[in-house]
């Protein structure tokens, strides 16, 4: 087949590319560039930097194969960064990585494998497929302690068709060890983390508040009706949120609710 591998300078999409070229396919790597263009938000974005497209570079030698990068950040922007941080400022929790794999990341992949008319678009996500009575299936990777099917449940079946999970029925110690084998740069290489945008020191809602220069929405704390404290704006909280509330309670206080009228948090 002739697949696009999708690499973001990790272990995990390396290793899958890896295989996948192993096993005879015509490989193209692909990597989108999702960095902000003024460099005070740019160094605050934890993945997509200099260090993972140099990494991307020495795996693509390696192995031999073609590689392109997309720019995505007006994509990124408009259609992950935007409404997270108008929901973090009505008091709702967004899920941006999630949103992000299927409104940007995956929609760029499929449409440069049409592009090049390849059969397949290829991730090292730890999930599977399966295709009972025909229709595609998002399926739990085989190493529960590196799963990632919960990234990616939005994607849908005609969509899932088009995909290739090639570690997923591996385990991260199998994947680094594979990686060791094949001599690959990244085989060391320490894990991504989750919040691929936020400033050291500050919250992912703040960050993307200040990004949008978006209204802080003040308000108190309310404990069994009574006022117990006062809080920093209701996009830096979520629901369920124990840490950081910094109110005397004498027993554990979690976040029940964020009114985004009055701003109070209960």
């Amino acid at each position: 087949m002739k697949v696009v591998a999708a690499l973001s300078g990790g272990v995990d999409s390396s290793a899958a590319a890896a295989l996948a070229l192993q096993q005879g396919h015509e490989v193209i790597g692909v990597t989108l560039r999702l960095k902000h263009p003024d460099p005070d938000f740019s160094q605050a974005q934890l993945c997509a930097g200099k260090s993972d497209e140099d990494a991307v570079l020495s795996v693509t030698r390696q192995l031999g194969i073609e590689h392109h990068f997309l720019e995505s950040y007006p994509d990124f922007e408009a259609r992950v960064l935007r409404p997270a941080a108008e929901a973090y400022c009505a008091g709702e929790t967004p899920n941006p990585c999630c949103n992000c794999n299927r409104e940007v990341k995956f929609a760029a992949l499929f449409d440069f494998a049409e592009k090049i008319s390849a059969d397949k678009v290829i991730t090292g996500h730890y999930a599977r497929i399966a295709f009972p009575n025909g229709v595609a299936r998002l399926c739990r990777g085989d190493d529960p302690a590196k799963d990632q099917s919960y990234f990616l449940y939005r994607l849908t079946p005609e969509q899932l068709e088009k995909l290739w999970f090639p570690i997923g029925e591996l385990t991260k110690p199998e994947v680094r060890r594979i990686a060791a084998e094949l001599q690959l740069p990244t085989a060391q290489r320490r894990d991504s983390q989750d919040a691929c945008f936020q400033v050291p020191g500050e919250c992912f809602g703040e960050t993307l508040r200040r990004l949008f220069a978006l209204p802080v929405r003040t308000g108190n704390f309310r404990y069994r009706g009574k006022n117990v404290g006062v809080h920093k704006g209701i996009h830096a909280y979520t629901l369920g949120q124990r840490k950081g509330l910094n109110v005397a309670l004498g027993v554990p206080g979690y976040v029940a609710a964020i009114d985004p009228v009055s701003g109070n948090i209960e």
